[in-house]
């Protein structure tokens, strides 16, 4: 959250006071940061001011933004989403009529709310600010899938570091900008090609940044299963279950973030209940979920209260076991 205001300089004291007026009060009750503002900032009024993301004002992204691959990635109803606005994003020219009513309008793979008076008027021939919106609620949109993803909180400005996580594990990140790439890698900027170099200047094969990114991660799973669909266990009549055990997959989910709070996860918890846990019926290491040592503790204090606060201890071992196969983690051997 960010304040813009205006001192009022006592140099005789060497103090300076700040009004920030009633409704802003809580922000100062406890140490707060001062910074100069910005050119941004210079020309608004004082007062609270909004959330701004510094990669929605670069223009290298604006490829990424739009492109159809990406926003699937995020989720792919972007036209669903800006219904949450609830108000014309038309406010350009000199119509200042808006109807009452509101409706959704698609511009490429993005998409931007109108009133019908509005969506009637620029359905035919948008202008360059209806694109303009269109790209920036894409990039919002994609923005809160990042923050979402790495459950960040509403307030929190996506790095270009944030974005290149999120776009290697939604395998995407082919389609970032060569300038971003390198970036991320702290490569020099692709420089044109002159008529006449130096000896010292000749460099042979230049690494290529898009690959340097695909393959800095390792594309193996954390677990292979194999389908056996004719097992002699099955031919038996009272055969005996041995508990599955699977260190590799336990250490993958103790790296993920806890079901309970959020915050990194210290143990793999083994499903208790729903016919599973007590003397020697410890659930296989297959039906487990993350969580930190303070929500384990108290979940196996009181598992009904726990399951009440924070959800069904199935539920989220079944998102977590969906997400595995998702990301390819948990890898089968079946072909489709």
């Amino acid at each position: 959250m960010r304040v813009l205001l205006n001192p009022i300089i006592i140099r005789e004291l060497d103090q300076v006071i700040l009004r920030p007026g009633r409704s802003l009060m809580s922000l100062f009750y406890g140490p707060v940061v001062i910074a100069p503002a910005g050119e941004m900032e210079a020309g608004r009024k004082p007062g609270l001011l909004p959330q701004e993301q510094p990669l929605l004002m670069d223009p290298a992204y604006s490829s990424f933004w739009m492109d159809p691959g990406v926003l699937r990635a995020a989720g792919g109803s972007v036209q669903s989403w800006v219904r949450k606005f609830n108000v014309c994003q038309w406010h350009h020219g000199t119509d200042e009529y808006h109807h009452q009513e509101l409706t959704t309008a698609k511009y490429e793979h993005s998409g931007l709310c109108l009133c019908w008076h509005h969506d009637r008027v620029l359905v035919d021939q948008p202008p360059a600010l209806v694109a303009d919106i269109a790209r920036q609620n894409a990039a919002q949109y994609i923005l809160e899938s990042v923050r979402s993803h790495f459950r960040y909180p509403d307030h929190h400005s996506v790095t270009i570091s944030d974005l290149g996580c999120w776009a290697l594990v939604k395998r995407v990140a082919s389609l970032l900008p060569d300038t971003v790439i390198r970036k991320l890698l702290c490569m020099p900027s692709d420089e044109p090609i002159k008529p006449v170099y130096r000896e010292s200047e000749l460099v042979i094969n230049p690494p290529d940044p898009l690959a340097i990114i695909t393959t800095a991660v390792e594309d193996t799973p954390v677990l292979v299963v194999a389908i056996d669909a004719d097992a002699p266990a099955q031919y038996m009549r009272r055969p005996k279950i041995p508990r599955w055990e699977c260190q590799v997959y336990t250490e993958w989910v103790k790296m993920q973030a806890c079901c309970g709070c959020g915050a990194p996860g210290d143990d793999p918890h083994h499903l208790i209940g729903h016919g599973f846990g007590g003397a020697g019926m410890k659930a296989g290491d297959f039906h487990v979920m993350p969580m930190c040592r303070i929500c384990h503790r108290e979940l196996h204090d009181n598992v009904t209260i726990w399951e009440s606060q924070h959800g069904s201890q199935l539920e989220h071992i079944f998102r977590l076991q969906h997400r595995a196969l998702g990301l390819g983690v948990i890898v089968t051997g079946c072909v489709s």
